[in-house]
Parts: structure tokens; C-alpha cells; sequence
């Protein structure tokens, strides 16, 4: 195969970059039709190290080539009522929480990111020390445009909410957990594990004898886990396919 050539441009949002000449062509989805054209010159447009007591609400956040909000080792920071799109690169997320407790990400709409829509972090598993940190209420859809192993929100740490969220059009679980005590209630989910395979709606991973200690699933309804793998028996590329 031939890649990486400008004269392969011809269908709607090919784009081609050309580093020694710093030119970039690109087809854009209506070629006849006049629109402003945004480029990301920004990593993580919203960096909080160690704040507490802040609310960050009503606001759009859009446009970066790192993570909309980042959150670090913060307690009881607010982001409510936001709208978080066209965000992140591979690794760039919509909401990062690293550390802290007591933070929330609430009544949020947020799509179109390059990776995950929500990370929560915090807390710490083996002595259970809780994170209580939440994501509630939040509509998150269409997330991870570059990286495939996105989540709708991605938990690790001890003592989460991921609770009364609509999560849809993933390509890998809505919601993934490491860590424990965590409660996931209340989600609706649906098209999930669009491009992935041995994933789940609601999954994760345990790497020790305490992972997923005291974690509760309840009430949630989840439609269209699909999956996306090669099957070796019959050499072709499936979907439906080893999904949960």
C-alpha cells in the first residue's frame, strides 16, 4: 500500500501535511460551502493543581490538542453544565481527575474527543481510601475519534460515582474500572465496543487479589454492544464479535 501522498487526496476530510514545505492540504466535508476552521495550538486548556472549592459551570470548552480540563489532586471542584468537544489528540480526554477527592463532572455534554470523555482517578484501592469523586448526569457520545480504546468514562482509585449518565457511540466500553468500591448505577448505554473486541458495555480489568472489591453494577440499561474483531475460523472482519 501507498500512504502519506498529497496526490491521494480526493474524498471529504483527507488531509495531507507537509512537514519540510509547513503546508497542510485538506478536503473539507463541503468543499462549496464557507465555514471558519479552527486549529488546535493549545495542549490541556484547563489545568487545576491542588485548587478546592471552585465551580466551573455554563462554560465551552473546545479546541485543543491535549485534554479539555486536567484536575489534579483537587477536592471538591465542581464542572457543571459544560460543553466539552473537539478535544484531544490519542491521549487527549475531555475531563481528566488525577488524584483529589470529592470532585465532580455534572450535567455535562461532552463528544467528540480523541480519547476517553471522562477519567476519574483518586483514592487507593488496596487500603480503600476513598476518592468520591463522581460523574453524574452527563451525556457523552461520539468520544475517541483517534484513540480506540476510549471509554464513555474510565475509572480507577478507590470509592467512585459513575451514575445517571447517557453514554453512547464508543469505540470500546462505556464505562471501564480498575480499583475498587465503586458504584455504577443508574447509565443508560447503548452502540458500544464499536471498533474493539474482548470488551463489555461495563467493563474492566483486575491485576490483584483486591480489584473490584466492593464494586456495585445495578440499574442500568445497556443496548448494542457490537464488537469489532477479526475472527480467525472463517478470516474475516465481524461485528457482532466477542463482545459483552
Amino acid at each position: 500500500f501507498v500512504r502519506g501522498t498529497r496526490e491521494l487526496l480526493d474524498v471529504a476530510n483527507e488531509w495531507h501535511w507537509d512537514r519540510v514545505a509547513s503546508v497542510f492540504a485538506w478536503i473539507p466535508p463541503d468543499p462549496g460551502r464557507k465555514s471558519a476552521i479552527a486549529l488546535a495550538c493549545v495542549d490541556n486548556l484547563v489545568e487545576m493543581d491542588g485548587c478546592s472549592d471552585v465551580t466551573l459551570q455554563g462554560l465551552t470548552f473546545e479546541c485543543a490538542n491535549g485534554s479539555g480540563l486536567v484536575l489534579r489532586n483537587c477536592a471538591r471542584v465542581r464542572i457543571a453544565g459544560c460543553v466539552i468537544r473537539n478535544v484531544g489528540d490519542a491521549v487527549g480526554d475531555g475531563v481528566v481527575i488525577e488524584g483529589g477527592h470529592d470532585n465532580a463532572v455534572v450535567g455535562c455534554d461532552i463528544s467528540a474527543t480523541g480519547n476517553t470523555g471522562i477519567r476519574l482517578g483518586g483514592g487507593e484501592h488496596f487500603t480503600l481510601t476513598p476518592g468520591r469523586n463522581r460523574a453524574i448526569n452527563n451525556y457523552i457520545h461520539h468520544v475517541g475519534l483517534v484513540g480506540k480504546h476510549a471509554n464513555g468514562v474510565a475509572v480507577t482509585g478507590a470509592l467512585h460515582t459513575v451514575s445517571h449518565n447517557l453514554i453512547h457511540d464508543v469505540p470500546h466500553s462505556a464505562i471501564f474500572m480498575w480499583g475498587s468500591g465503586h458504584t455504577i448505577e443508574f447509565n443508560r448505554i447503548r452502540h458500544t465496543c464499536l471498533e474493539t473486541e474482548d470488551a463489555g458495555a461495563i467493563g474492566g480489568g483486575a491485576i490483584d487479589w483486591i480489584s473490584w472489591h466492593g464494586v456495585t453494577i445495578r440499574y442500568n440499561r445497556i443496548e448494542d454492544t457490537m464488537g469489532y474483531g477479526y475472527d480467525e475460523s472463517s478470516r474475516r472482519w465481524k461485528s457482532p464479535y466477542f463482545a459483552a
